[in-house]
This record gives structure tokens, sequence and C-alpha cells, in this order.
């Protein structure tokens, strides 16, 4: 009989709560033990879900309890290297949420952390799972079309708005790294799994606009090279207005010899040569409650098998190695290279 891996959680927020916990408790194979946040409210809701689970004191309880298998880390992304690097060298295996962290040397240090300790790391990036994502990365790396050119994603959603509570942390550039950083790194993401070849340099504007007084930008843009292979376009808005609502996002892929579009994380379509194909997966709701299940099982089967996670900390560096490219190009008014960086 396989042995249940437990799971020391820290971090209770709404990403954990509708992602990890869900798939904690619904995999078999795993056991949310041990739960930690510095919020008494985000503590008492994961411990009602998890009622099996110890409440720890601090996170160094979790990261140095010899029963614990695996640690879940939710916290904000600027306050998590001191937990990974005593979690590796522990022993622990991780489950990492995106982004990995905040600053290119914490991210770094705790990528070389993880490889010298020889744990496994799985770093979700959520929409790997969205079935237009997928088989737009599938069309884009067949050949089909040719290479792929050009790489362009536009997201309008609601503001940042969130003032105070567990959330406030979002709007602080310092903590959360504004929009782009937070949220459009899963289409970095996957800009870097369409293009062949790796990112070479990066440039990006942003803008506050709105009359709201919020701490990070409402308006970014930014440019990802990949050599003499062609660009990657991401274009992110927060939506001005604090009582919008809206949410729309598109991605368009354009290759040697057609144009790949995503219309919607559940949609696909290809136009080449006067002919057109599309696919679509129905909008299930379930899809967003179980996107970490694969991750949790895959993590599950590296540990016990001493391998590497398909996405791991080598993929969530490389990310914040392209944001900060990024971030620098803006501070000095130029494109950086990934190799200055």
């Amino acid at each position: 009989m396989t042995r249940i891996l437990r799971a020391g959680c820290i971090g209770l927020g709404n990403i954990f709560r509708d992602r990890h916990q869900v798939a904690l408790e619904a995999l078999p194979q795993w056991s949310a033990a041990a739960l930690f946040d510095v919020s008494a409210d985000a503590v008492a809701r994961a411990k009602a879900a998890s009622p099996q689970a110890r409440i720890a004191a601090s996170p160094e309880e979790i990261l140095d309890d010899p029963t614990i298998d695996a640690v879940v880390i939710c916290t904000p992304p600027h306050v998590r290297r001191d937990y990974v690097l005593r979690a590796a060298s522990n022993g622990k295996h991780l489950m990492l949420e995106k982004p990995i962290a905040r600053r290119l040397d914490d991210a770094r240090a705790m990528a070389a952390a993880i490889d010298k300790a020889g744990v496994a790391c799985f770093v979700p990036f959520t929409r790997t799972y969205w079935p237009g994502q997928r088989k737009c990365i599938e069309w884009a790396r067949s050949g089909r079309f040719g290479k792929p050119v050009s790489f362009v994603h536009n997201s309008i959603t609601p503001p940042y708005a969130y003032k105070e509570g567990e959330y406030a942390w979002m709007n602080d550039r310092e903590g959360s790294g504004g929009p782009m950083f937070d949220y459009s790194i899963h289409f970095i993401d996957f800009a870097l799994k369409t293009f062949h070849g790796p990112p070479t340099a990066a440039w990006r504007h942003s803008g506050h606009y709105s009359p709201r007084t919020i701490r990070c930008e409402d308006v970014c843009t930014m440019i990802v090279e990949f050599g003499d292979e062609g660009a990657a376009t991401f274009v992110k808005v927060s939506a001005v207005r604090p009582d919008a609502g809206f949410w729309h996002e598109t991605c368009h892929i354009t290759c040697e010899h057609g144009q790949i579009v995503m219309p919607n994380g559940y949609c696909a379509e290809w136009f080449h040569a006067g002919r057109h194909e599309r696919f679509e997966s129905e909008s299930r709701p379930e899809v967003w409650s179980k996107e970490r299940f694969d991750a949790f099982t895959e993590l599950a089967e590296c540990m016990r098998a001493g391998r590497k996670c398909s996405s791991n900390e080598q993929g969530g560096l490389r990310a914040i190695e392209v944001l900060e490219a990024g971030f620098r190009g803006e501070s000095l008014g130029r494109r950086v290279a990934l190799n200055e960086v």
C-alpha cells in the first residue's frame, strides 16, 4: 500500500483554499497535515476544510517537522526565500506557487538550493491547465505552420483594488510586482512554451492612470524578444473604473505560415491558406477547482521516483529573469538582454 504523503501548508489565502486545498483533500495519496498563516481567519477557514490538520505556531514548526514530506508555499512571493531554503535544506519537497519570488536574487538562491538538495519542486502556472492554451502550444510547436514569429497577449481585468485584509499586498509593487508580475506571468510562461528558442531580451513600460489610490500601475506593456525567432508582446490593463467587473483576454500567435488564436481559455483556432479549424472544450467551472490535481499527482510521482517535475523551479526562475529584464528595461529606458540580469 502506498504511504500517504503529509503536506505542511504555509500561506492559506484564496489560491491555497480554492486550488491547493481542494486537491489535497480529494487525492487519496495526500493529506494536509499542518497549517500556518498570519491571518487567524485564513487559518480558521483552512482548518474547517482540513480538520485532520494541526495548526502550527510558526512556519519553522512545519519546515523542521521530520514527519512532513512536502511543503506547500502560497505566501506572497516577497517573503518566501527563507522558507524555501530551509525546506530544501531539510529535504522537504515543494509545491511552490507562482511567481516563485519577487526578486531575481531570491529566485536564483531558491532554485540553487532546491537543485542542491535534490528535492522535487512543482511550480504550478494556472493557465497551463486551460484546454485552449494546451491546444495552441501543440499547434505552434508541431511545425505544421512553420515556426512562431509573434506572440501577442492582451488582457483587461478588474482593477487590483484590494486596500485592506489578506489581499492588500497585491497592490504593493514591492510585494507583488504589480499586475504584469503577478498576473501576466501566466502568459509569459505560455510564450516560453510556444517559442522553440530561449528569450534573449525584454523591455516594458507602465503607468498609473486611474483616479484610484493604489500602489501599482494600471497599464503595462512588455516586449520579450526570442532572438531571431520572433517576439512576444504583453499588454495588461487593470480597468480604471473601481466598479468595473469585465474580464477579457486573448492571445494571437503568428507563425511563418498561419495564425493561431486563443479567444478564451477553452477555445483555440487556426487560420492558414484560406482554411480554418476551431477547437472548443466545454467551459466547466470544475477545471478551475481541480487544476492542481494533476500538479499534486505529478509531484507525488516525482518525489517517489527521484526525478524533476515538468514545471519546476528552473521554469519559475526563467519567468522571473524575463520579468526582471523588463523592469530594468523600464528603469533604464532601453531593452535589456537576458544575459545582463
